[in-house]
């Protein structure tokens, strides 16, 4: 006998909201994983009239599994990718207001997001073709993949530096530069220096504890928590690991969370 499935068809009538497609085809890429999550996040707050919503960055926060600093990160992205603009609203709330995608922003972006070059040519002019020796699949063969790995680069001279690594001997394989290269979608290059230095500065994560381990590269790049932790450490002496400061996070505002439809 025939075992009858049921299907539930999709409601297309209502509880939606719209995303231009030009975000994902044109910004996705320098939007990266995490700044679609907060856009798409703001969107479905915002006002279809106005285009304007006010979610706190813990709620943010909560509703797309990331953290406040993360969010922040992702928040600062988009506003600068020309998506959205915010301001202070009686000094309690933040409100974001949607924009009109423009391509001018995105070049502008892209260079600043990667400012290892003085070259802030256009993204149209960037050629899809990888140059001789590069690896298929990857864009170190454009302007933007060279500044990323130039990015990568600095980020690993800069551990061998505060490490005392011989880089002769502590290379910088293709393995680490993709785990940089995703942390980089994360953390700003300063961000990820400030957590070698502060590791760095610890005696736990410097090798002065009792067990004699280090943290390496490949551990702070590991992933988004490691980097976030190191960066709220508070270096401690004496072979103790140092303190976590919290993370600066906003009041919850008056309007926290209303959305107009």
């Amino acid at each position: 006998m025939s075992k009858t499935i049921q299907i539930r068809i999709k409601d297309k009538r209502g509880g939606r909201f719209i995303i231009d497609d030009v975000v994902l085809n044109g910004y996705g890429e320098a939007l990266g994983p995490y700044g679609i999550a907060v856009y798409i996040t703001l969107c479905r707050h915002a006002n279809m009239q106005s285009q304007q919503c006010w979610p706190s960055q813990q709620t943010i926060a909560k509703k797309t599994g990331m953290s406040v600093r993360q969010v922040k990160n992702m928040v600062d992205r988009c506003e600068n990718l020309g998506l959205i603009t915010r301001e202070i609203a009686e000094g309690k709330y933040t409100i974001y207001t949607l924009l009109e995608p423009e391509n001018k922003h995105l070049d502008k972006a892209l260079h600043s997001m990667h400012p290892c070059t003085t070259d802030p040519s256009p993204l149209h002019s960037v050629q899809d073709t990888p140059a001789p020796g590069a690896d298929k699949g990857t864009k170190e063969g454009t302007k933007e993949g060279t500044n990323i790995l130039m990015s990568c680069k600095e980020i690993y001279k800069h551990f061998c530096e505060r490490f005392n690594k011989n880089p002769n001997t502590y290379r910088l394989s293709e393995a680490r530069k993709r785990k940089l290269k995703k942390r980089l979608t994360e953390f700003t290059a300063e961000e990820i220096k400030t957590a070698i230095t502060n590791a760095s500065n610890d005696d736990f994560y410097s090798g002065g504890g009792n067990r004699g381990w280090s943290a390496d590269l490949d551990y702070i790049t590991r992933n988004y928590e490691n980097v976030e932790k190191l960066l709220n450490l508070i270096p401690r002496k004496g072979g103790k690991r140092g303190q976590y400061q919290s993370s600066n996070q906003p009041k919850k505002g008056k309007y926290d969370d209303v959305v107009e439809r």
